[in-house]
């Protein structure tokens, strides 16, 4: 796969997601319940029901079917936008470095747990130079395929004291994204997207600007 059909792939990815998570909020919007009478009923649970979400969370980042973006707009409709917003990063840092040690540990036998378009399109993501900053746009978005990512990450020579800081930065766009459209700020406040692209843009050009620092050797 050439460049520019990658990019031109990616391009596509990400406007088929922006699309999906307004569908999704509008959708949502019409199928809750109102948010104050979830919030009653998870305040019966205290610490623990927060713990759960906590630990779901994580699970859900590496544990590919659970899709950590529809945890994330739960855990931010119950429990509001600073405390998802601060949880949901956590949660994706920590799963994203799960399946990243993953990846270092069992290497290509991982494959097979994937279908085979998979790996083959993330194999010649693996091949393009620019993989460090697809990584981070990816993960910066909600909903895309970044999860996978971490584990073929992990397959190649890319060393963990590089991946850590992509991750942290990264998760955040998805953290904030997840963020506004858990507490159904998205429609309403649609500076979240300007938010958000600048934080993507802040993202890009510092690793552009680092990008003898952070390439697979």
């Amino acid at each position: 796969m050439s460049n520019r059909k990658q990019s031109v792939t990616l391009a596509l990815i990400t406007v088929g997601v922006i699309a999906v998570l307004f569908a999704a909020l509008i959708l949502l919007n019409q199928v809750l319940p109102p948010q104050e009478e979830v919030q009653a009923f998870m305040e019966q649970f205290g610490v623990l029901g927060y713990l759960f979400y906590l630990l779901f969370g994580i699970t859900a980042v590496f544990i590919i079917p659970l899709n950590f973006s529809f945890t994330g707009i739960a855990g931010t409709f119950v429990f509001g936008f600073w405390i998802g917003l601060l949880t949901n990063w956590i949660c994706k840092i920590i799963g994203s470095v799960i399946a990243f040690k993953i990846g270092r540990k069992f290497g290509p036998k991982i494959y097979p747990l994937f279908k085979k378009e998979k790996v083959e399109f993330f194999q010649h993501l693996m091949d393009n130079e620019k993989v460090v900053m697809v990584y981070f746009i990816l993960s910066s978005i909600p909903f895309t395929p970044s999860d996978f990512f971490s584990y073929f990450l992990g397959c190649s020579d890319m060393k963990f004291k590089h991946f850590l800081p992509i991750a942290t930065f990264g998760s955040f766009g998805t953290a904030l994204g997840l963020a506004f459209l858990g507490t159904g700020q998205a429609l309403d406040k649609p500076l979240f997207l300007v938010i958000l692209g600048l934080a993507i843009s802040g993202g890009t050009f510092w690793l552009h600007k680092s990008k003898e620092k952070f390439h697979l050797e």
